[in-house]
């Protein structure tokens, strides 16, 4: 009898298995009718073919890190033999370029550019002043999507999505204007270096200090309240024919800002929704002053620009041509102007020395001038007492357009700004930045030591 139950029960165990292969195996039927081979195959042909549809080829903005970086427009158009001709905004080099790209099975269905084009610029470790990181792009693309016309991929290092649209003829032509539109946010020679990020809604005016990377082409705009808390915001940006693009887009009390225009009489790039605005632009002074100067003479006690340290955009136009009025001023002496240090430690008399570096054929000159110094709101004031030696005496000058500089009579302000890094060096030294409260276009960039 017990046999008996037991082989029913386990007969019935058997079909009711049977049951469930057979309906999953339906299942499949039903829901792949391709076999995993042909659908790969099918996505790689669905996105070839999407690839070859436009014959102007495609416009695409890629944003390769937005935390870190701004964005790039490359033009592309693809071909039946495999190869890609390609333009982009990433440098001053825009002649359009052949190479070759493979449609093919990664992670999934992905776009590869195989041999050199504008977009590996993105990925050169070596540029000048991003050593070892470049601007961390890539050069493979996982295709997601089609709508409209254009097509979605993701570029799985930092998951940033592209969407690539269908470009006109004429698009082609736009990489100098891009190039031309991303100099309205580089200050001139005679211009403030001074920038803010400004919200204006029904609750009045919020103004940041934008705080632009020209090399990155990235802000970190900061805000401080009343109460001293400060708030900070983090963006890329991309240049368009019109203006300007921010990623990730900007959320303040619900209203969102991503396209910028560009007003040529403000000097500013204007976004305007519905009865809100936020401007990006020049300014006579910074949005708020930051506490960095109480530091100096505390621990932050010799500050120096030395020229074969390299180049970086916090130095203003405006400086280097000061120094360049400099170097003529003192050329009659056979000597032209390398460096300068300034000693905040004071000697016996609670003063101050400006060390000048004039290198000539016959040595290495350092020249010292003496200062008196105060830290009052929040800038650096220095009072020139007189050179301190025959040198210095026969240097003042010629030496004046710096000397007038570093006695602004509004002061000095002063931004630490990380570690020091030009187009050549990288240094662990705390970096900063000293700019004229009376003249806004002097700005000098430096490392303290």
């Amino acid at each position: 009898m017990n046999r008996n139950i037991i082989k029913n029960i386990s007969c019935y165990l058997l079909l009711v298995l049977m049951m469930v292969v057979s309906s999953c195996s339906d299942d499949e039927e039903t829901v792949f009718e391709q076999s995993p081979t042909e659908r790969i195959e099918a996505r790689n042909a669905e996105l070839q073919t999407l690839l070859l549809a436009e014959t102007n080829g495609y416009k695409v903005v890629y944003f390769p890190n937005n935390q870190k970086y701004g964005g790039f427009t490359f033009f592309m158009k693809f071909n039946a033999d495999g190869t890609v001709e390609m333009t982009s905004d990433g440098d001053a080099n825009t002649e359009v370029q052949s190479s070759r790209y493979e449609v093919r099975l990664g992670s999934t269905t992905e776009l590869v550019f195989t041999t050199r084009n504008h977009i590996h610029k993105l990925s050169d470790s070596n540029l000048p002043g991003l050593i070892g990181s470049g601007y961390e792009g890539n050069s493979i693309f996982e295709y997601i999507s089609k709508n409209d016309g254009k097509i979605t991929f993701r570029e799985p290092r930092h998951e940033a999505i592209l969407v690539f649209e269908p470009a006109q003829q004429d698009d082609w032509n736009q990489v100098p204007d891009l190039l031309a539109m991303r100099q309205n946010l580089v200050p001139s020679e005679t211009s403030s270096v001074f920038q803010q990020f400004i919200i204006i809604n029904a609750n009045g005016e919020t103004n940041y200090n934008l705080n632009y990377d020209g090399l990155r082409y990235h802000a970190n705009p900061r805000n401080q309240a009343e109460d001293g808390t400060v708030s900070e915001l983090k963006f890329g940006i991309a240049f368009t024919t019109e203006g300007l693009i921010i990623s990730p887009p900007v959320e303040i009390e619900g209203v969102t800002y991503e396209n910028f225009i560009y007003d040529a009489s403000k000097q500013s790039f204007i976004a305007t929704v519905g009865d809100t605005m936020a401007s990006i632009g020049f300014a006579d002074r910074p949005a708020f002053i930051t506490n960095d100067v109480l530091k100096i003479g505390s621990g932050l006690n010799r500050f120096l620009y030395h020229i074969p340290y390299g180049s970086n955009p916090l130095i203003s136009q405006g400086f280097n041509s000061l120094i360049a009025t400099v170097n003529n001023n003192i050329a009659a002496f056979g000597i032209s102007f390398q460096a300068f240090q300034l000693n905040i430690i004071p000697d016996d008399n609670g003063n101050i020395t400006l060390w000048v570096n004039t290198p000539s054929a016959n040595g290495n000159i350092w020249s010292p001038f003496i200062f008196k110094h105060k830290i009052e709101d929040k800038k650096l004031f220095l009072e020139y007492l007189g050179p301190g030696n025959n040198n210095a005496n026969a240097l003042q000058g010629p030496l004046a357009p710096l000397l007038n500089f570093l006695t602004s009579t509004d002061g000095l302000f002063y931004e630490s700004k990380g570690s020091f890094s030009t187009n050549t060096q990288n240094f662990s030294n705390t970096s900063g930045t000293f700019t004229s409260a009376q003249d806004p276009s002097l700005r000098v960039y430096g490392l303290w030591f």
